[in-house]
């Protein structure tokens, strides 16, 4: 079942965090717990994704669209050090997006739940890397 309001709606609270956090974001050394969270937040992107997906159709990449934006924060491209951190961001957003296509094929109440479980988990991410 697909709907085009969807329960993903309620994820654009990652959005309005990762946006808020974007303010502050630098390619600057992140302690190794940084680096944990910065890693959640783009499994959190994946999962995200791949109820968005479910929810709206394959066409939808707004949330890919995110996580090319957290590539280019954490780890641009040329930057001395920065190859090995993306490859881990896209291998945990990876992670994210197949996990979620294997538990949900259709767009209902679980759906909905998991999006709201998302939501919260990545505004908290979020709000933890942009603390001073």
């Amino acid at each position: 079942m697909r709907s085009g309001a969807g329960p993903i709606g309620a994820s654009s609270g990652i959005a309005l965090a990762l946006l808020a956090w974007t303010a502050f974001a630098a390619p600057a050394p992140r302690s190794p717990q940084q680096t944990e969270i910065v890693l959640r937040l783009a499994e959190t992107l994946g999962r995200t994704h791949a109820l968005r997906q479910v929810c709206q159709g394959d066409e939808n990449g707004s949330w890919y669209d995110r996580m090319q934006t957290l590539l280019r924060l954490e780890a641009p491209e040329g930057l001395n050090g920065a190859a090995d951190l993306r490859r881990r961001l896209v291998e945990r957003f990876n992670v994210g997006f197949n996990d979620e296509k294997a538990k949900f094929a259709d767009c209902g109440r679980e759906t909905q739940v998991e999006a709201q479980r998302l939501s919260e988990a990545g505004r908290a991410d979020a709000a933890l890397l942009s603390a001073p």
